[in-house]
């Protein structure tokens, strides 16, 4: 059986395009991943990734409570796929949408001084559950003691089936290396603890996370880093899941806005732009009409070229 890996995807997209550092590896190491996590080499190898996983700064980060103080700067929304999503309050030179059969990107960037302040938005197909988790896991995906029934069965022991992205990565971030005692005994129920905590080493595709929220379903992080604040969200449904990227340049003055992710309400900045409210029609309704509004809302709000010739690409693609 051929195992699909779990994509990272909105991850490639960053790296491709060159809009975020990509500051960790995009698959698991392959000293683990390309190892079965059996009772009897299991205390071995514990002691092994744990060595491994020491070095990385944000592997023992969980959930912390949310900040009902804090207070929310105001910003736009725009909906997108089942969440209100923050949109700073800014001037824009690029609205760049993106489409696929079944996907949509994206990216909005701000102008001016406002030009390192950025909105990456995705939404993709969901992963197809792990049937097997270790070959899932494998960096070659060549590796035949991975892809045999073997492998199968002992996600089935493990996990009790097929396993979801999704709450891996929920699990990573409610657990840490002193969870894992690397006793015989406690295989079975170390193992999945693990290899989340090895999911958690990549599952954030900007920067190590200072702080994780639970968004019940979904999670929120927040990287710091020299060049400013990064907030990556991602929640999902029975078909998609979405992702959130806000980037927020040093010295900002839109403080905490990504916990608007997490708390669901905040005060609505005033004058919602035209183009806005027609991004949100159209993305809810993408027909022909739809974006060829947005297309004219775009060039009223002087929008870059490449802003428009996107979105005339939908335009000749879709139906009326």
């Amino acid at each position: 059986m051929n195992e699909r890996k779990p994509r990272l995807g909105i991850t490639a997209c960053l790296c491709l395009v060159g809009l975020f550092g990509c500051s960790g590896p995009l698959v698991a190491k392959s000293e683990f991943a390309h190892s079965r996590f059996d009772q009897d080499t299991w205390p071995q190898k514990c002691q092994q990734l744990k060595q491994t996983l020491a070095k990385e700064p944000g592997i023992n980060l969980t959930y912390q409570p949310q900040l009902e103080t804090v207070t929310i700067p105001s910003s736009w929304q725009l909906h997108w796929f089942g969440r209100q999503v923050p949109i700073p309050a800014i001037e824009y030179a690029d609205v760049v949408v993106m489409q696929g059969k079944s996907d949509y990107v994206l990216l909005l960037t701000g102008k001016g001084d406002y030009e390192n302040t950025k909105v990456l938005l995705g939404k993709f197909p969901n992963f197809e559950p792990m049937v097997n988790i270790f070959a899932a896991l494998s960096v070659s995906g060549k590796d035949t003691a991975q892809t045999s029934p073997e492998g199968i069965a002992l996600t089935n022991q493990l996990f009790g089936g097929p396993v979801d992205s999704g709450e891996l990565f929920d699990l990573g971030y409610r657990h840490t290396l002193d969870d894992l005692t690397c006793s015989h005994k406690d295989w079975q129920q170390e193992v999945p603890i693990a290899i989340s905590l090895m999911m958690k080493e990549i599952s954030t595709p900007v920067g190590t996370p200072k702080v994780a929220y639970d968004m019940k379903p979904g999670i929120l992080t927040l990287s710091r880093e020299q060049a400013g604040d990064k907030w990556w969200s991602r929640w999902q449904d029975d078909n998609y899941y979405a992702d959130m990227l806000l980037h927020l340049p040093k010295g900002h003055e839109h403080g905490a806005l990504g916990l608007a992710m997490a708390r669901g309400d905040w005060p609505i900045a005033k004058d919602t732009p035209q183009w806005l409210t027609q991004l949100e029609i159209a993305i809810a309704d993408p027909n022909r009409s739809n974006w060829q509004a947005l297309a004219t809302a775009l060039k009223a709000a002087e929008m870059s070229e490449k802003s428009v010739q996107q979105v005339q690409k939908l335009i000749d693609n879709a139906s009326k």
